[in-house]
């Protein structure tokens, strides 16, 4: 009888026997890659989606892109006027601008000497197209017009970047002194008149229903 450790032949023998004899149910190589293609069906896609394509651009989208913003000056129709601007106070006014195209200062909204109801004139650019737009505008004798007609014109003419095509000195002299006049005289006097009809208008309503209450009681 031999005590001690086995010896090492022995060992290697007999793992050898066993190696031999144990037989895998299943390829480990062939069942992963079987997995990975299950997996790879259900999970969503990790490939980022390509930008859409562009659109090709146009010769009106490109001549567009350069335009700078301004006002464009859009179809004119000629405009038949119901209040005369060519005479009273409102000429009297106008004299104190000078004068810009056809409808910018003392021109009666016409680009007339004398002034007429009808303008037929177009814009020559768009500070000319402001002052048309504001002279229809105060086409009327109703305060709430002209206060909403005063704070459109003085929108319009505070828009940067506009070119002009009249004498560049009288246009910014004439938008100075209108941007200037519209904000610390014309617009402030406006809403006061605005807020006085206003006022007026409320105690017109309360004195109404009074006279029909007393006429309801006396009856």
């Amino acid at each position: 009888m031999k005590l001690g450790f086995p010896n090492n032949q022995t060992q290697t023998t007999a793992t050898a026997t066993i190696d031999s004899s144990f037989k895998p149910l299943f390829n480990l190589s062939i069942a992963s890659h079987s997995l990975l293609s299950i997996i790879s069906r259900f999970s969503p896609s990790k490939s980022l989606p390509s930008d859409p394509p562009k659109p090709p651009t146009t010769t009106s989208a490109a001549a567009a892109s350069t335009t700078l913003s301004g006002c464009a000056v859009p179809l004119f129709r000629p405009y038949v006027a119901k209040v005369p601007w060519h005479g009273g106070v409102r000429a009297f006014l106008s004299q104190m601008f000078p004068r810009y195209g056809h409808y910018c200062g003392p021109n009666w909204s016409s680009g007339r000497d004398g002034g007429l109801m009808l303008w037929d004139y177009r814009p020559i650019d768009w500070l000319d197209f402001c002052c048309y737009c504001h002279d229809i505008g105060y086409d009327t004798h109703d305060q709430a017009k002209l206060l909403r007609a005063d704070l459109a014109f003085l929108e319009c003419l505070e828009r940067p970047r506009m070119a002009t095509k009249g004498d560049a000195k009288v246009a910014q002299l004439y938008k100075s002194m209108c941007i200037t006049g519209l904000r610390f005289i014309l617009i402030p006097y406006r809403m006061h008149l605005v807020k006085l009809q206003s006022k007026q208008s409320f105690l017109d309503q309360l004195v109404n229903i009074w006279w029909k209450n007393n006429a309801y009681r006396q009856d």
